[in-house]
């Protein structure tokens, strides 16, 4: 009798922007994953982001709200758009406008102006498939904003080499290993070496402060 196995969740590896940028912390996550990544409660702007399904690849993708009544969605076949109860679909490059928003798109990336924040989403292809990767490229001065896009950089010293790499990072000493990831937040993907752990040891606060419910 045969078992059915499922298959094993999809990994992707994120990195943080460090001190060190040649040599930044990396962490895995697994499975199908929703991620906050930009919220601004003070301008009703989000930003959420849906991970592919293509190991260590980008996103499926990516939604940005603003208001109550505005939704953009894009994916790498297109874009979608919501103001009130008004859809639009665009497959084309012409120049989008809805609300506060302007989008700009081409054939390997997409430009969107909302408020007074500008995002860049690349449009990568991997293994035959395309991927999207949000890149900030303006943001307000304000503090009040969360989400994986804008997280300071992590300061971190090397403590350890052998027989273990050991980091220290606000004081607390964690564990790391060598690997490699790829910077996909550049219009040519660049691949580097990280140092990997856990997401709970290196980002400010638990993983699943930056998971949504919903994009």
């Amino acid at each position: 009798q045969q078992v059915s196995l499922s298959p094993a969740p999809v990994t992707h590896r994120l990195w943080l922007k460090s001190d060190f940028p040649s040599r930044p912390l990396c962490f895995d996550i697994s499975g199908t994953v929703l991620l906050k990544l930009l919220h601004h409660p003070s301008r009703e702007l989000y930003i959420n982001g849906e991970l592919d399904s293509v190991t260590n690849g980008g996103f499926k993708k990516i939604v940005i709200r603003v208001g109550s009544d505005q939704r953009i969605e894009v994916d790498a076949e297109g874009i979608t758009v919501q103001q009130g109860q008004n859809v639009s679909r665009h497959v084309g490059l012409d120049p989008i406008r809805s609300g506060s928003a302007t989008i700009i798109r081409t054939e390997k990336e997409i430009d969107i102006e909302a408020e007074d924040i500008r995002l860049i989403i690349y449009i990568h292809q991997k293994d035959g498939e395309h991927l999207l990767w949000p890149a900030l490229r303006q943001i307000p001065s304000e503090s009040n904003m969360d989400g994986l896009l804008v997280l300071k950089s992590v300061a971190y010293e090397i403590s350890q080499l052998t027989p273990l790499i050991k980091v220290k990072i606000n004081e607390s000493e964690v564990e790391v290993t060598s690997a490699t990831t790829t910077d996909y937040s550049l219009g040519s993907p660049r691949f580097m070496e990280c140092f990997h752990a856990s997401a709970d040891h290196i980002l400010p606060k638990p993983l699943s402060d930056f998971l949504v419910k919903q994009l």
